[in-house]
């Protein structure tokens, strides 16, 4: 497995992803599936210098999903903070992807001022 930046292209597949826990209903806050372009205004916003979205991705296919995002924006005592958000593809559940995104997020977490 391979991680990287996401790109645009990628976009289908994270929507898919999360919208499969949307359909759970216990993974996400939300009740009702996202859209494309809702998606899309949503990784406009996260910026690949200061709150970079990560694509897992095996033999070409993205599997799951990463982002930082901003924790409590506007207060400024907790912008070394930023929340975690990963998502794993359903039939690639208990595989180890989500511990080896969280190791990297944490990793990498310096090269974006985060503590």
């Amino acid at each position: 497995m391979k991680i990287r930046l996401a790109t645009v292209s990628d976009l289908p597949a994270i929507n898919d992803i999360y919208n499969q826990a949307v359909r759970k209903r216990y993974c996400t806050a939300d009740l009702d599936e996202i859209s494309l372009e809702q998606r899309t205004k949503w990784f406009e916003g996260h910026h690949p210098n200061q709150y970079p979205v990560f694509a897992a991705v095996e033999d070409d296919p993205v599997v799951g999903w990463i982002c930082y995002s901003a924790y409590r924006a506007g207060r400024r005592a907790l912008q070394s903070a930023a929340e975690v958000s990963y998502y794993i593809h359903e039939e690639h559940l208990q595989k180890g992807i989500g511990t080896q995104l969280m190791q990297f997020v944490i990793d990498e977490a310096p090269k974006y001022q985060f503590k």
